[in-house]
């Protein structure tokens, strides 16, 4: 056999401290000193010398010093009731302060309807964000699709519940409810993250967009316990608007907040 079968052979070995050749590449061996050097370096098992008793200490010293108690995070029922009094403080207080007129303007069926579909939906958008700051939680609500469904959802329902006739000053009034509803996103965005800042995130982005539809149907349900125009087309165009732009507005700064952070690093 000459050289460059050899060499194929050691080289096609699976482990290579253990040579299993035939005769003639073990004669071959025997005979070239080319070939015995590369098995020699392939088969050689040299220990890695100790580390010096100095380098031990100062990297124990070093891992020591970021070593500190972690606190404990608290049963997911307690997070779920943080946001669920959260939300319903901001819902009963924006109505409050700005007059529960819609009150007048719908039947009680069709106030308890609405309500109780906009509560679902926040329910829903709470076991998501309870599920993705809690690890091992196995959550029942897909996080990824939940804000797909609701913002689809919610429109044709509003679309079927409520009356299709024309108003005036469209733009108008609509633009006003939709500042209002934004208003309260604001201070109801800033207590949900402090709740959600208890947790442990695997995905910020997702968490932000959660975020930001649980602050816009806050909004969305003070308008609907605050405004008297209780239409389709202004329902589904400026209530329905403030959680649509909420998601979408969390969404992309918790984009950028990671490309920054990751930048930064």
């Amino acid at each position: 056999m000459n050289c460059q079968e050899v060499e194929r052979l050691i080289r096609g070995q699976a482990r290579p401290t253990r040579f299993r050749l035939p005769d003639p590449a073990v004669a071959h061996l025997s005979q070239c000193p080319v070939c015995r050097g590369l098995a020699e370096l392939l088969t050689r098992r040299d220990a890695a010398p100790p580390a010096p008793m100095e380098i031990l200490r100062n990297l124990e010293q070093q891992i020591a010093q970021d070593l500190h108690a972690v606190k404990p995070m608290r049963p997911a029922a307690y997070y779920a009731a943080g946001f669920t009094a959260w939300f319903v403080a901001f819902a009963a207080a924006g109505g409050w302060m700005l007059k529960p007129l819609a009150v007048g303007v719908m039947s009680p069926w069709l106030c308890a309807t609405i309500w109780a579909a906009l509560g679902i939906s926040a329910g829903l958008v709470i076991m998501s964000l309870v599920g993705q700051m809690t690890p091992g939680c196995r959550g029942r609500v897909n996080p990824v699709r939940l804000p797909f469904a609701i913002l689809l959802i919610l429109p044709a329902f509003f679309s079927t519940m409520l009356p299709h006739r024309a108003e005036a000053d469209f733009w108008r009034l609509g633009w006003i409810c939709l500042i209002c509803g934004l208003t309260v996103f604001v201070p109801a965005a800033v207590a949900y993250g402090l709740l959600l800042r208890q947790g442990a995130l695997l995905s910020p982005r997702l968490a932000g967009a959660t975020l930001g539809l649980l602050g816009g149907l806050t909004g969305t349900t003070v308008l609907e316990i605050h405004c008297p125009l209780q239409t389709a087309l202004h329902v589904v165009t400026w209530h329905l608007g403030v959680p649509l732009i909420t998601t979408a507005g969390c969404l992309m700064m918790a984009i950028l907040i990671g490309r920054g952070g990751a930048h930064a690093s």
